[in-house]
């Protein structure tokens, strides 16, 4: 199969997931219209990129439904913060926010070395603009 070969399917929503035994797989049946449902299997570690890739595919929608006029349609499926580890990567130089959510997935943030200072700052400048409305609040 080319690049500009596909089969069009038709999805009309998610039936089951699951996780191979004695694998390092997971797995995703998705509904069909045209027939049976498709069954996708993939590394365990995927479900973080496939996530942020559905997120860009949102966003992008949204930018393109905004452009004619049409509304916007959003879901939003939270998960609770469960903590965060703050690190160090030495090899980068940089510093590493790693945030635990209550699911069991975690998410890494990197700051470059040279972007340390400037979120620092941005960091200090929303506790200042917090500390001014708990203020205000309280009177």
């Amino acid at each position: 199969m080319t690049n500009t070969e596909f089969v069009e399917v038709r999805l009309r929503g998610l039936s089951r997931f699951g996780w191979i035994k004695d694998t390092e797989c997971s797995w995703i049946e998705l509904d069909t219209k045209e027939g049976p449902n498709i069954r996708v299997i993939f590394p365990d570690d995927f479900p973080p990129e496939f996530k942020f890739r559905l997120q860009e595919l949102q966003s992008h929608v949204s930018d393109e439904r905004r452009k004619v006029g049409m509304p916007i349609v959003e879901r939003v499926f939270d998960t609770a913060i469960d903590g965060w580890e703050y690190g160090y990567d030495p090899v980068n130089q940089a510093a590493t926010i790693t945030t635990r959510f209550q699911n069991g997935a975690r998410q890494t943030t990197v700051f470059p070395k040279d972007e340390i200072p400037n979120t620092i700052k941005r960091l200090q400048h929303v506790l200042e603009e917090i500390e001014k409305m708990n203020k205000s609040q309280k009177h």
